[in-house]
Order: C-alpha cells, then structure tokens, then sequence
C-alpha cells in the first residue's frame, strides 16, 4: 500500500493518535481483508481447473508467476482492486463514529 494511501486509511479510521505498531498491525489485517476479497472474486470467475493452478502458484509463493496467472485470466484484477479497497475504506470509516 503506497504511502499516501496508508496516511489516508488511518486518518478514515480515526487511529493518528495511536502507537505506530498498532497502526501497521490495523493496516496490515485490512489490507489483508482487501487481497482475501480480491482472491474470492478471482476464484469466482475461474474455472475449477483454472482455481486449482491459481491455488499451487499461490501455494508455492511464485509471484513471477502469479502476476502472470492474472494477468492471462483476471483481466479485471485491477477494477477489482480498487473497488475492494474503496469498499473497504466506507466499511471502515463507518466504523469510527460507533468508536
């Protein structure tokens, strides 16, 4: 996550005022959450084959090859991305008011 993206993730969430290994921990489990709902949409427009070669290139950590897996058979990775991270951001920026 790029810096600018990172400064403007803790200010949604209201949590400048905490520790710096708090904020990285938060930071690190949404964007966890971003990349397991990317993955779940990958998934879904996979055929069973396709899903089982995505799973062993995820498996054995190839990133060469994954990012060329994506790029051959998630051609709308990239929407995806960003429509995850900006649901994430109104998921979570509704949460600071209830805290």
């Amino acid at each position: 996550m790029e810096q600018a993206a990172k400064q403007n993730l803790i200010a949604i969430l209201g949590i400048e005022s905490l520790p710096d290994d708090q904020k990285v921990r938060i930071l690190e489990q949404a964007s966890e959450l971003a990349q397991k709902r990317v993955l779940g949409r990958m998934l879904d427009s996979l055929s069973e084959e396709k899903q089982l070669g995505l799973m062993s290139l995820l498996d054995s950590d190839d990133q060469v090859g994954i990012s060329t897996f994506i790029n051959h058979n998630c051609p709308e990775f990239e929407k995806w991305l960003v429509e995850e991270i900006t649901s994430l951001r109104s998921e979570l920026s509704g949460l600071v008011p209830a805290a």
